[in-house]
């Protein structure tokens, strides 16, 4: 019984993998040419027949090119040995081959002595099926389909299937993308941000009422991940409009996306496959590594433009830095990226900063904002007003001002290691209590301090691999505060 099963599972895998396999496409010994005049407003409709030994087809095509649409109805017969259960379908190419609509609307033949005739009843949305270039012309190509099977083009590439070219159509997309960044990395349960140019052209019915949101799906077993939908601008229909998409993904490994456009949430508008694109979701952990390591090279590309003496490839070099610096902040544009920068800004705390106050205040001050900007990071579901991460970072920029005074390079160190010690148990703590609680910490917490150590085990449970990245944070600001004990200095020559 077990084989018999596995047996029937392999059958239908081979029959689902036929199903997916390319179609053949029109040949043009059996396509037949249906001319109508270019830009007319007006419906125009003409008969058509095809015949062989084979096939015969006949019926009439209505072309409405003010509304987009394409009407074709008629009759097919069929001479070739048809099983039971199949049914007459159509795909639609464009001029140069290119496969626009797969599923066309089936219709059921019925025997009749030797022959197989179908009734068939087609409309067809001009500006519905994604062109990816504008044509003045469609090829509607006949195909049979039995359900959950095979399509007839892969099973018997010898068969005859008729098609029609429609010239004088206006085949244009009326969603055209210009300019579509996401980033290629995504960390694990983050989300990232994608910036979109684009426009709506009237033609497309409803126009108005799309929404634009990212498509995507694991690459591996195909399984969507639906997105944040963002409502298209009326007022700007047939004009250019920007859009800052949102997604984020819970799995690692290969992810595909690209901007869509809903309608309702009843349906996707049409475009080309070929406008998907790949990402790959990582670890934060290795997502901020990566990070790091651009900015730290960003700053080399922006060093040595500064101290070449050749006017020429100061300019070339300083061109790339900026370049390089604009593609960092379309990749990383997440909620992270804040972070990130003040990370960056920590490191760079070393370099700057030659008063010792000065150098600790800003490390630690710095610090303070890469756990604000990581609350919102790690906790996504829970909305900060703006104005609460301000206040906590104006407050700590006040706190910490009297490290400025601090002459003992010594004392300012030890205040300073202090200092963030304090704050990563201060954030540590809220982050934890909010993973399990869902809510803030307040003073009471302290009084429940002494049964940590017995809640240790649960307390372990509740670290997620995004408080890594507060690791990382901790690590920056020790290493920026005890850079100077950390640098060996230069010893004092004997006379």
């Amino acid at each position: 019984m077990n084989l018999y099963r596995i047996f029937l599972a392999s059958m239908l895998a081979l029959s689902c993998v036929g199903l997916m396999l390319g179609h053949r496409g029109p040949l043009k010994e059996q396509t037949l040419t249906i001319s109508f005049e270019s830009g007319k407003r007006f419906q125009q409709s003409q008969v058509f027949e095809y015949k062989s030994d084979n096939v015969h087809v006949r019926g009439r095509v209505a072309l409405d090119a003010e509304q987009q649409r394409l009407h074709v109805t008629g009759d097919y017969t069929s001479r070739q040995d048809l099983e039971d259960g199949i049914n007459l379908a159509f795909q639609l190419y464009d001029p140069r081959g290119r496969l626009l609509f797969k599923e066309g609307k089936r219709s059921p033949f019925q025997k009749r002595d030797s022959q197989s005739i179908a009734t068939f009843d087609y409309t067809v949305r001009l500006d519905e099926l994604g062109a990816d270039e504008p044509a003045k012309a469609v090829v509607m190509q006949f195909n049979y389909v039995k359900e959950l099977e095979y399509w007839a083009d892969q099973k018997f590439p010898d068969w005859e299937f008729p098609a029609l070219k429609i010239k004088g159509v206006d085949l244009l997309n009326p969603v055209q993308v210009s300019f579509s960044w996401t980033p290629w990395l995504a960390p694990k349960g983050i989300s990232i941000y994608g910036l979109h140019r684009f426009s709506i052209r009237s033609s497309l019915a409803k126009a108005d009422q799309y929404q634009a949101s990212m498509e995507s799906y694991y690459a591996p077993d195909r399984t969507r991940k639906e997105n944040d939908r963002h409502a298209i601008d009326p007022q700007r229909i047939d004009r250019s409009q920007f859009a800052l998409t949102q997604l984020s993904f819970d799995r690692y490994g290969p992810v595909k996306r690209r901007l869509g456009f809903l309608l309702e949430d009843v349906r996707w508008h049409n475009r080309p496959n070929n406008h998907y694109r790949s990402s790959w979701v990582i670890p934060i952990w290795a997502h901020t590594a990566i990070a790091l390591f651009s900015m730290g090279v960003i700053t080399l590309i922006f060093h040595f433009s500064s101290k070449s003496e050749n006017v020429v490839a100061k300019r070339l070099l300083a061109a790339l830095g900026a370049f390089a610096a604009l593609l960092f902040a379309l990749e990383f544009l997440s909620p992270l990226l804040a972070t990130y920068l003040a990370m960056y800004l920590m490191a760079l705390c070393f370099y700057l900063c030659r008063n010792v106050g000065y150098k600790i205040y800003w490390v630690v001050l710095l610090f303070v904002i890469t756990q604000e900007a990581l609350w919102n990071a790690l906790h996504a579901n829970q909305m900060v007003l703006p104005y609460g991460t301000g206040i906590s970072i104006a407050s700590a920029a006040i706190l910490l001002a009297p490290l400025v005074l601090i002459k003992r390079r010594w004392l300012a160190m030890a205040l300073g290691n202090l200092a963030i010690a304090l704050g990563a148990a201060y954030y540590f703590t809220a982050n934890q209590y909010y993973g399990f609680f869902n809510d803030f910490p307040t003073w009471n917490l302290l009084s429940y301090a002494s049964q940590g150590l017995q809640v240790m085990d649960s307390i372990a449970e509740l670290f997620k691999e995004g408080h890594s990245i507060v690791g990382s944070s901790i690590l920056v600001a020790l290493l920026a505060i005890n850079s100077e004990a950390l640098t060996p200095r230069p010893s004092k020559s004997t006379a």
